[in-house]
């Protein structure tokens, strides 16, 4: 699928940037929205990186933790939170499952992500508002076969530097 090879293909270059993945806040997978974990489990599978997923209701939460202890699911982790205040630390890799969002929120993402994502992490989303800001670039956009829809886009974005150079030390 597109988007196994675009995460396969930002992981890799996540990882030539630098960060081992070890423990604290090391360099990982992070999904906003990750319902009952599949793509967390799918990139924590598949690619063996640290995958977090970060979801609003408490019973899809409830269900991924479920099956991520029943599995034993190495490298995969839940939080029952609200994206808008997670900590995005070691965060190289961030999918937005944003297609159902209003654009309030998807403004409010946009500015967290312009102010606390690490420069050089890469952003998947289901919608190309990220392409409004200065401080991402459109990178690739990938079209690909979804439940709901047989030709869905995604949107891949880098984290630029910012205007006033202050990131610079970071890349």
């Amino acid at each position: 699928r597109p988007v196994a090879a675009a995460l396969a293909t930002c992981i890799a270059s996540a990882n030539n940037g630098g960060g081992d993945g070890s423990g604290g806040h090391g360099r990982c997978f992070t999904v906003w929205g990750s319902s009952i974990g599949w793509l967390v489990f799918f990139a924590a599978i598949t690619y063996q990186v640290r995958s977090r997923g970060v979801e609003l209701l408490s019973e899809l939460v409830a269900v991924a933790v479920h099956v991520q202890q029943e599995f034993e699911v190495a490298g995969a982790s839940f939080a029952h939170a609200d994206m808008l205040s997670d900590d995005l630390r070691g965060t190289q890799v961030l999918l937005l499952t944003s297609q159902c969002w209003d654009q309030p929120l998807r403004a409010k993402v946009r500015e967290r992500l312009e102010g606390d994502l690490e420069e050089g992490a890469v952003v998947i989303d289901y919608a190309r508002d990220l392409e409004a800001s200065p401080r991402f670039t459109l990178v690739e956009e990938v079209l690909g076969g979804v439940s709901w829809n047989d030709k869905q886009r995604f949107f891949i974005f880098r984290k630029t530097a910012s205007a006033a150079g202050c990131d610079a030390a970071w890349s």
